[in-house]
């Protein structure tokens, strides 16, 4: 099995963003974008936990922890927590043109598929995921 590219996840398209935020090359606030990814991922992370997929849980949690709740603890510490509603229209029009890039690839069934595998199955499929799995443990 090989893992997911990176750029078939959303998630690190939002991380480049906020790395562009962060470094003022945008004024757009990822934070709310970042708030609603950290729940969903938390909430894979409690489902892999329920499945009894520990191993999983593991590894997803330190991109979780590094990808997600770092920004949003670096967000908050400089006072980068409000969300606007410019901001509300930059994350769904980031979102469109990720959607619209899956579609030019032809690959959103393999993008769907992908998340199907990485819920219903114990089977290692995130990019960051995968590589930590591969070559740290």
């Amino acid at each position: 099995m090989e893992a997911t590219r990176f750029d078939f996840k959303f998630s690190y398209w939002i991380f480049l963003w906020f790395i562009l935020f962060f470094f003022d090359f945008t004024y757009y606030n990822p934070f709310g974008i970042f708030v609603i990814a950290a729940i969903i991922n938390l909430c894979a992370f409690i489902y892999f936990l329920f499945r009894q997929y520990f191993y999983k849980a593991f590894l997803h949690f330190i991109p979780i922890f590094l990808f997600k709740l770092v920004p949003i603890y670096l967000m908050i510490q400089r006072n980068q927590n409000i969300i606007a509603q410019q901001d509300i229209e930059a994350s769904f029009a980031l979102f469109a043109i990720y959607i619209l890039y899956l579609f030019l690839l032809g690959k959103v069934q393999t993008v769907i598929n992908s998340y199907k595998t990485n819920f219903l199955s114990n089977k290692i499929n995130t990019p960051f995921a995968f590589l930590l799995d591969k070559y740290v443990f």
